[in-house]
């Protein structure tokens, strides 16, 4: 009775209210179409092969291995400490280069304890983690000796002194500073030495300044005043430093610097004035100084400061001597990656290769920088002078801890993980190196080498398996190709690419027999048509031109360095071109590689590409060159797009549409163009009353509105005045002198940091031998395109405003603007936001428009109420852009304001192609086209804490404001928030950025962006570790290196040093065979071979108290007989920061190549699992390392209780995250509060598209909207709120559709506040998650308790894939509420499949309003009528609940076992139900139709956009692939109805008409269909596939409805 109550007045809500929206103010939006819609839409074949040999063990850099060097300081022996990546911190020995393996305990790393008893304090726990500064000490009360100071952001910050030994000397933890610390100095005053930290306490949003000191000399300490302008540099500032004479300290503050002066009071030096009297902007200087990053003052001259500038790859020495006057004393520095190879003193300062130098530390000898090349530089500090600052270098250390082998690994999963790149291809991978022949006998490792001595090496062999399942039948360490060319097998390919180690040399046989053996094997299954000698004879020019367009198949493959046997493989790369028309392009990948061995490289790319022998002809590929993993993967990424580019065919298709009031409509449509990136507009539309279009440019609407092209505007308006912003910390959006314009050439050094963060960089285009060298450039001033990247950084800049960089237009005019530089609108919705129109009209105190009446909105809309309309919409040239939508008006249709998100910016290097030079067209240059800011915006007023009008600190009183939130949909997996309450540029007033959320799944990192731009870091580890990782392996591999060395280098014929080093040692105080003592391999050991049980790891997952990881949090597998399988430990344990793995026998790691090893190694790997994984800082409320592609539509509601907020309590020794508001129970809402003053404005969002690691993507994220973006419930949930991925299923599950949120709302009524939330996923299950107060007795339901209504039992076979989101809406006939949805695989469209299977479904929920565990089938153990409770995700039993609620609510299980009650509910098959056929009762729970079942053929059938409910009837979109066996031709686009309730097929009546005998959906037009938008009784969508844009919105009848009832979608009301 109760829920028939609301259902009645929910009915009538839909029924007026949304007439009244529809009249009014209807916001329908189209879903875009999918990608690759056109004619030719085949994906291309891509084979990898990565050379195996033992070459690919180098290292990519010379030097010690060193992790990310943040911090660093020298002592009184030149002996080097640096604070690495997440490890604590080191000691480097100057004297041999490389990390004191016996520092901490002969543990390598200072990482501390909980309790740690060496520490002098009271206070024990030394555990540090990030190091953020570092300092030295001489002179410490009552300790004789030198004392390391490490500023470490643990636990919220801590400092810890530490012995030049690596143990504890004392903490001072947070509590004791009384803020978290975020910059330190150590600093000798006279003949005392002072500890000088700053940071602050952050309540909500507002940050409380400190100051401390300490005398260390005395041991006392104060914390000092902190008062005016020192305040706000203070809470804005992570760097200072204390001149020697105590006078002053300085800041490096947003690029400045700041001076403030000092007074000794007793023993310590405070702030007294706190004004700024010495202060120099030195990034408003830039000709003179370059922005300061990091500073140092001299130990020698108190007005001395060394200035590191991270933008400007520069470090300078400058004398600052008054309140402004500078002056440059020397410099070092230049832009460059690369490792400096010279001698001590003899290279020249300018020269000296600095790659964003990110640490500085000075004394009275050296002054060190490090860089994010991961090396440290060494000046000697006495000349570093204008007269001798040649001769200052003196050394370089470290470099990165990678090998080429790991980093190739590295580059290739992050390519075959992209979905850019996996919606257009089909990837398989191998490996090769040079085999044995099994001849002759040569060592005990094997027989002969083919690289050495033979050519007679057989390596592919046939195929084991079923393909695409199985492998080649040679599976070894020689060679095998152990994935074969598939679709959606992007875990399997992360399984195989660590399968493998290193073996013998480089036999060219290896790759050619495998490529072309495999393809001619498989030529069918693949689409690969073989020709025979005499077809090829008789063929003539321009023949077979559409089968080269419609299936394009490549072999990459990857080397480093010279190879055997050459001839016999170039010749089978010709023939697998001229056979199979499958080409070959090859990779010179590592650096240091000879002119004969690439002349080698150059013969084999041009064989695999064309049949000129010179190389001249257009079809020839040069050699793709990359000398380290990022550029091997910025290279693969490029060639991948290329060969992508080129298989597509169509023009013009439309994306979406959406009506607007004042009978508007805005349809978003771009042009695909090759080797560009892609032309986009937005075409504004009138639309009459009756639903016709008027299309005519040039149309007036009687009350003066007229039409336009957004694109059209841009394009007369000029790039030059355009506004165009982003975050940027040096150059503030918001400054007054150019407002909202800081994307500028001008900023060059500022957006280069933006562009470098996820660790892409520009590569240079422009040389001095391209296409249009030696020509001016924009922001080059006098300056003309050369050799180098600064052109290129500034052409990039300009070129994403408009201007014509890379010459499109072919006349190498590089200033000017291109004919269009709108990018495409492609899967963003497009919304509208005008004046304030939320609903103050309530029925219910649980209702937000409750909320909004009682404080104020009505007057705050009043005062907006003549706010300009904005259009938002999403571009794929990296920008969100803002339309003004003026009716009337002068500025309809102009581009108010572009924002480039940081994160998207940082991958806008991508777009750069080399190849594209001179290539394109007459001589013209290209780019590759990227997905940016492809989701869709969504706006919410709120009444929350904002910015000041000018961006830079927030509000301690809420007020009204307009929020945007922007997923980047395939842009990325993450988001950004804006503020649009004043969405135009006026008065020094505007849009804000309040944060910017991004999981950089390839650096296992989550980047948060404050409002100011700031960005900080949460790692995570979730990459796999292969043996050769293992410290024990990196010890084994120096060792190598180091005979290799003795013995004359890798080619000597003398082997003494590496024959005695091929004798394995294990941890038991012996060698195998000999006498020599060692405590630990992994510190002490002198042999190439290690061989023991333990191997220690520089991985951290979560652990127990007692330092034992859960054998579930992961995974370990081993190369057992060519297959990966899954092994286990004796034991697993988190020691010293280190994970250490023990098993029960024995296992080898040999990197000898000597002939006398005879061990051969245990390939196996370590990594963290699904439930092991996660930013490693306890209850991270920023842990979005679970976090997919955002294409998930957010769904902005108010949720009640468990209020994560940031507390400044010193909590000690915790995370100051607190949860108020919570019962002891995960969920419970016996506390939660009853008010709804205390609920928070929260987005829900799908975990999206994982592809780039199978754990993400399969969960639910609830933002904290109020809290600078967290994770809402972080610590209920252990994270997001997790969605079980079954293994019963091999579809990598994820969640890519918004989810069905509803709220009290939508009707009036419901006893409960915050949200019922419904998601569909790939899998095919329906989630229900309850986000409400609902009553605990009202069946048991907790805050986040979650439970299966449906799963439609998907698999690879069936291919039930749900992208898209259902619509919902309640039945007139059963009062019950309904879901609605289709299946089909979106990203492969043109797929045609025999067993393909795919439904259209309608599901109730009879629970509704309510939420209810599912119930147990009777043959459970719990009986009949017992519930199911899945327990939050952070329970060790969710897995398995979750698991059985999904497997029986499958369909096929519904037809057994009750779905919710003890009533006989049943799935009903209505596919042969048509008109007004009735076959659903009360006791079924869904309907469903199979798309191919009707008639019996199968046509591939899917849907390819979500239904639409509209008058009872459901509209679901459909795509058929063309039914002629031709895939390169464009299929069918067809509507499918069905009756809400019954499931019956009504697709007759739309349009008025019938169906032909052999269809049974309405047909459309051959293209692909959008989502439908109602409008006067017409169907809207576009058709992807017609060139005229009139062609592409499509109007179609819609069919009868229920009079009596007038119902609409959940989604326009919502």
């Amino acid at each position: 009775m109760i829920k028939n109550i609301y259902t009645k007045f929910l009915k009538i809500i839909l029924s007026n209210l949304l007439f009244l929206l529809f009249i009014f103010s209807q916001q329908a939006i189209s879903k875009p179409i999918p990608p690759g819609s056109g004619e030719g839409d085949v994906p291309a074949n891509i084979l990898i092969l990565l050379d195996s040999s033992a070459s690919m063990q180098k290292q990519i850099v010379t030097g010690d291995h060193i992790g990310f060097p943040h911090a660093i300081a020298g002592d009184a022996n030149g002996d080097i400490y640096i604070g690495e990546a997440s490890n604590g911190v080191i000691k480097v020995i100057a004297a041999d280069e490389e990390a004191d393996q016996t520092f901490a305990n002969s543990n390598r790393n200072f990482r501390g304890k909980n309790n740690d008893t060496n520490c002098r304090s009271s206070y024990k726990n030394s555990y540090v983690k990030n190091i953020l500064h570092l300092g030295i000490a001489s002179n410490v009360k009552d300790y004789s000796g030198e004392v390391i100071y490490a500023l470490a952001g643990t636990n919220n910050g801590k400092v810890v002194g530490i012995s030049t030994a690596g143990l504890c000397v004392e903490v001072i933890p947070y509590s004791s500073l009384k803020m978290r610390p975020r910059a330190m100095e150590v600093t000798r005053i006279g003949t005392e030495d002072h500890l000088f930290v700053t940071g602050w306490w952050q309540k909500r949003r507002k940050k409380t300044p400190y100051f401390f000191a300490r005398n260390l000399t005395t041991g006392t300490e104060v914390r000092c005043s902190v008062k005016r302008d020192l305040s706000s540099i203070i809470t804005s500032s992570y760097d200072l430093t204390v001149d020697k004479d105590g006078s002053h300290v300085y800041f490096a503050n947003k690029g400045n610097i700041w001076g403030f002066s000092l007074t000794k009071s007793g023993n310590h030096y405070c702030p007294t004035n706190h004004g700024k009297n010495r202060a120099k902007l030195f990034n408003k200087n830039r000709t003179a100084f370059k922005n300061a990053y990091q500073i140092a003052a001299s130990a020698d001259d108190a007005n001395i400061l060394y200035v590191a500038s991270k933008s400007n790859n520069r470090i300078e020495k400058v004398q600052m001597t008054s309140a402004s006057s500078v002056t440059r004393l020397a410099y070092a520095g230049r832009r460059v990656k690369d490792n400096n190879t010279g001698t001590a003193g003899a290279v020249a300062a300018n020269v000296v290769n600095l790659w964003k130098p990110h640490a500085l530390f000075v004394n009275a000898s050296k002054v060190y920088v490090s860089d994010e090349k991961y090396t440290t530089q060494e000046f000697d500090e006495n000349r570093f002078t204008t007269a001798q600052k040649d001769t200052s270098w003196q050394n370089e250390y470290g470099g990165m801890p990678i090998t080429r082998y790991e980093g190739a690994k590295d580059a290739i999963k992050s390519v075959v993980t992209d979905s850019a790149l996996t919606s257009g291809a089909n990837f398989g991978y191998g490996h090769w190196n040079s085999g044995e022949s099994g001849k002759k006998k040569k060592s005990a490792r094997g027989g002969w080498e083919c690289h050495a001595r033979l050519n007679d090496c057989d390596y592919y062999r046939g195929w084991d398996g079923m393909h695409p399942d199985g492998k080649s039948k040679l599976c070894n360490t020689d060679s095998c190709l152990l994935e074969a060319i598939q679709a959606d097998n992007q875990a399997d390919l992360i399984k195989a690419i660590d399968t493998y180690g290193l073996a013998w040399g480089t036999d060219a046989n290896a790759f050619s027999q495998m490529a072309y053996e495999y393809y001619d094997q498989h030529a069918g299954a693949l689409g690969v048509i073989k020709k025979s000698v005499d077809q090829l004879a008789s063929a003539t020019v321009g023949e077979d031109e559409d089968e080269k367009d419609c299936q394009l198949s490549y072999v990459i493959v990857i080397g480093d360095g010279a190879m055997k046997n050459l001839d016999t493989a170039r010749k089978d790369i010709r023939n697998l071109r001229k056979h199979m028309n499958v080409k070959t392009l090859v990779v010179a990948y590592g650096g240091g590689i000879g002119a004969g061995a690439m002349g080698n490289f150059d013969s084999l790319a041009r064989d695999g590409t064309c049949d000129d022998p010179t190389g001249a002809h257009k079809d020839c590929e040069e050699t793709i060159v990359a000398n380290t993993p990022q550029e091997l993967k910025t290279e693969l990424q490029s060639k991948i797009q290329q060969i992508i580019a080129e298989r597509l065919a169509f023009t013009a298709p439309s994306i979406t549409a959406t009506i607007q009031e004042g009978g508007s409509i805005y349809q978003a449509q771009f042009n695909y163009m090759q080797r560009a990136e892609w032309e986009g507009t937005i075409y504004r539309k009138a639309i009459l009353a009756d639903g016709t279009v008027e299309h005519d440019e040039d149309y007036t609407d009687p009350d003066g509105g007229k039409n336009w092209d957004a694109s059209a505007k841009m394009t007369a308006a000029g790039s030059d005045d355009r506004n165009v912003w982003t975050t940027l910390p040096d150059a503030h959006y918001a400054d007054p002198e150019n407002p909202w314009n800081n994307w500028r050439t001008d900023n060059a050094d500022e957006i280069d940091l933006l562009f470098n963060l996820t660790g892409n960089t520009v590569r240079d285009y422009h040389t001095s031998s391209s296409t249009c060298s030696d020509k001016e450039y924009p922001g080059g001033g006098e300056l003309k395109t050369a050799d180098g990247t600064d052109d290129d950084i500034k052409g990039l800049i300009a070129f994403a405003r408009g201007k014509d960089y890379f010459n499109y237009r072919e006349d190498c005019i590089l200033t000017q603007d291109r004919l269009k530089f709108l990018g495409d609108i492609y899967h963003s919705q497009l919304v509208e936001v005008g004046a304030p129109s939320a609903s103050v009209a309530f029925t219910s105190q649980n209702q937000e428009a409750y909320y909004r009446a009682k404080n104020g909105y009505s007057a705050w809309a009043a005062s907006k109420a003549n706010r300009k309309p904005i259009i938002y919409a999403g571009g794929n040239d990296g920008m969100l852009h803002a339309f003004n939508a003026c009716k009337g008006c002068s500025d309809a249709g102009k581009e108010e304001w572009a924002f480039i998100p940081p994160f998207i910016a940082a991958k806008l290097p991508t777009i750069i192609n080399k190849a594209y030079d001179g290539k394109v067209g007459n001589g013209g240059g290209g780019t590759n086209p990227i997905f940016g800011v492809d989701g869709s915006p969504v706006v919410h007023d709120m009444f929350i804490n904002g910015l000041t009008s000018d961006g830079e600190n927030w509000e301690d009183t809420k007020s009204w404001r307009t929020v945007l939130v922007i997923p980047y949909g395939r842009g990325g997996a993450g988001f950004s928030v804006l503020d649009v309450t004043n969405p135009l540029i006026e008065n020094d007033i505007g849009p804000l950025h309040m944060y910017s959320v991004f999981n950089d799944a390839i650096n296992n990192e989550v980047l948060v962006a404050d409002n100011m731009g700031n960005v900080q870091r949460y790692s995570y580890y979730r990459g796999a570790l292969s043996v050769a990782q293992s410290e024990e392996g990196i010890m084994a591999k120096r060792n190598q290196k180091a005979a290799e060395t003795t013995d004359g280098g890798e080619a000597s014929t003398t082997t003494t040093a590496r024959d005695a080093a091929a004798k394995c040692k294990d941890d038991d105080d012996k060698l195998n065979d000999d006498v020599t003592d060692i405590t630990a391999f992994r510190t002490d050991g002198d042999t190439a071979c290690y061989k023991g049980k333990t191997f220690t790891f520089a991985m951290e997952i979560p652990a127990g108290a007692d330092g034992v990881v859960q054998p579930e949090d992961v995974i370990i597998t081993e190369e057992v007989a060519g297959e990966l399988v899954e092994v286990t430990a004796e034991s697993i344990t988190i020691l010293g920061g280190r994970l250490t793995v023990t098993f029960d026998t024995d296992k080898v790691f040999n990197a000898s190549t000597s002939d006398k090893a005879t061990e051969v190694t245990n390939n196996f790997n370590v990594q963290a699992s699904c439930e092991g994984a996660g930013v490693v800082e306890p209850n991270s409320s920023y842990d979005f390392s679970q976090l997919g592609e955002t294409w998930s539509t957010p769904r902005i509601f108010r949720i009640p209780g468990a209020k994560t907020v940031i507390e400044d309590e010193a909590l000690e020794d915790t995370d100051t995250t607190v949860t108020t508001n919570t019962d002891t129970a995960v969920g419970g809402t016996a506390t939660l509060s009853t008010s709804i003053d205390d609920d928070t404005y929260v987005a829900v969002m799908g975990g999206g598209m994982g592809n780039s690691f199978m754990c993400a993507g399969s969960n639910i994220f609830v933002v904290d909207l109020e809290n600078d973006g967290r994770i809402f419930g972080y610590k209920e949930n252990n994270g997001p709120i997790n969605i079980v991925d079954l293994e019963s299923n091999t579809i990598a599950n994820a969640i890519p559709a918004a989810p069905v949120v509803i709220t009290p709302d939508l009707a009036p009524g419901i006893p409960w506040r915050g949200a019922m939330v419904y998601a569909n996923d790939l899998e095919g299950k329906i989630t229900k998650l309850n986000l409400t107060n609902q009553k605990e007795e009202d069946f048991s339901a907790k805050l986040y308790d979650q439970t299966t209504i449906l799963n439609i039992n998907a698999n690879k076979t069936n291919q039930r894939l749900s992208y898209f989101e259902m619509d919902a809406t309640i039945g007139t006939s059963t009062n019950d509420f309904w879901l609605f949805g289709g299946t089909g695989n979106f990203e492969r469209i043109g797929d045609v499949d025999l067993n393909m299977d795919n439904v259209l479904f309608g599901v109730r929920d009879k629970a509704y309003p309510f939420f209810k565990h599912f119930t147990s089938p009777d043959d459970t153990a719990g009986g009949a009528g017992a519930l199911t409770i899945i327990p939050s995700s952070s329970d060790k039993n969710f897995k398995a609940k979750a698991t059985e609620v999904a497997e029986n609510a499958k369909m096929t299980k519904i037809q057994e076992y009750s779905l919710r009650d003890l009533e006989n509910d049943f799935c009903q098959n209505t596919t042969e139900d048509v008109g007004k056929v009735c076959t659903v009762v009360a006791k079924h729970n869904a309907w469903v139709i199979h798309l191919d079942e009707a008639d019996g053929k199968s046509r591939s059938r899917k849907v390819s956009a979500s239904p639409t409910v509209y008058k009872g009837q459901v509209y679901f979109p459909i795509y058929e692939p063309p039914d002629d066996g031709n895939k390169c031709a464009l299929g069918k686009a067809y509507v499918c109805s069905a009756n809400d309730e019954c499931g019956a097929n009504n697709s007759d009546e739309i349009a008025g008409g019938t169906l032909p005998d052999t269809q049974n959906c309405h047909f459309v037009r051959r293209g692909i269909l959008s989502k439908l938008v109602i409008f006067g009784d017409k169907l809207f969508g576009n058709v992807a596939g017609p060139s005229d844009t009139e062609k592409t919105l499509v109007q179609i009848l819609a069919g009868y409805g229920e009079a009596a009832s007038y119902r609409r979608s959940w989604r326009e009301n919502y």
